[in-house]
Order: structure tokens, then sequence, then C-alpha cells
């Protein structure tokens, strides 16, 4: 057998599908291509399979620097699912989206500009 998983062994990658957008289709299909097992579910099925996930991997927008993320559209539901039954979680993310910004609660429209 060749591929990612008879080098590494035997294991499946579950992708949430990322609404609206459904870039998890895309991420999918090209892990599916590079020989990984992978499973698309809807955002809304995370909570009634994580716990057969052993850790959940995010990417996100921008990391500010007390540590909160700007992520994409689903992640915080991720999040607390992977906190109730102590999955650990995993952001990835480049360099470049650390910001040394804080977005503050008395400041509500930070959320909405660019950073």
């Amino acid at each position: 057998s060749s591929g990612i998983n008879a080098e590494y062994g035997d294991f499946e990658v579950i992708v949430c599908e990322s609404g609206p957008s459904l870039k998890g289709h895309k991420m999918a299909a090209e892990l599916s291509d590079g020989g990984i097992k992978t499973t698309v579910i809807p955002d809304s099925s995370a909570f009634a399979i994580i716990h057969a996930v052993n850790k959940v991997i995010i990417g996100t927008h921008t990391i500010m620097a007390d540590g909160a993320l700007r992520a994409p559209n689903g992640v915080h539901q991720l999040a607390m699912a992977a906190k109730y039954f102590s999955v650990p979680v995993i952001v990835c993310a480049a360099v470049y989206k650390l910001s040394p910004t804080h977005l503050c609660s008395y400041d509500p429209d930070a959320f909405n500009k660019v950073i």
C-alpha cells in the first residue's frame, strides 16, 4: 500500500465542511488525493462526532496579543465541543498572523475591523 497511511500508520482526518464557503470540501479532496483517508461532516455534526477524535487542528485569521483568535466560522463551536470532551486543540498559523493588538469587549466595533 502506498500513501501517507502506509508510512505513518492508519489514521483518518475528519473535516468540517466550513460553511457557508464549504472550504472544507476542497481541503478534504486535497487530503484524499494525497492518500489520506478523509471524511467530510457538516459543521453542525462536530459535537456528535468529537468523542471519537483524538485532536482538533484548526486554522485562524489572526492570533491576538492575548492569545485570542479571530477564527473562521464554526471554530468556536468546534473548540467548545473539544473542551467538553477534553480533546486537545492545536492552532496552526503562519507568523504573519500574529497581531500586537487586543480585541476589547468595550470596543465592539473592533471585532469588525481588519487587523
